[in-house]
């Protein structure tokens, strides 16, 4: 709802696989991904989209509440466009979102 209030047009999936099918199918600006999700985690979907050549280059970030310096790196190496650590202020998510989308672009 943040991202709404903000303006972003908002799709949701409640596992790592169903969220592969919705950007592969809606082909969004950005992706949010939790670092642990149902059937596939984080880092696995991110994996599946980088598979795929309509989904290859949108700039995913990660929520996570283990926001360590390592899990960073190994995030980034992955090829994800940033972290935000959780728990976030729910008032400034589209602020974070967008000042990682400006670092990464």
């Amino acid at each position: 709802m943040a991202l709404q209030s903000a303006g972003w047009a908002v799709r949701t999936a409640s596992s790592g696989a169903a969220g592969v099918e919705v950007s592969r199918a809606t082909r969004p600006d950005v992706i949010l991904l939790d670092v642990v999700m149902p059937d596939l985690d984080g880092p696995q979907t991110l994996a599946r989209l980088r598979e795929d050549s309509g989904t290859r280059s949108i700039p995913v970030i990660f929520a996570t509440a283990q926001d360590r310096a390592e899990e960073r790196e190994q995030l980034a190496r992955l090829g994800a466009a940033g972290v935000i650590a959780k728990p976030f202020e729910i008032a400034r998510l589209a602020e974070q979102v967008a000042g990682v989308l400006h670092r990464s672009g």
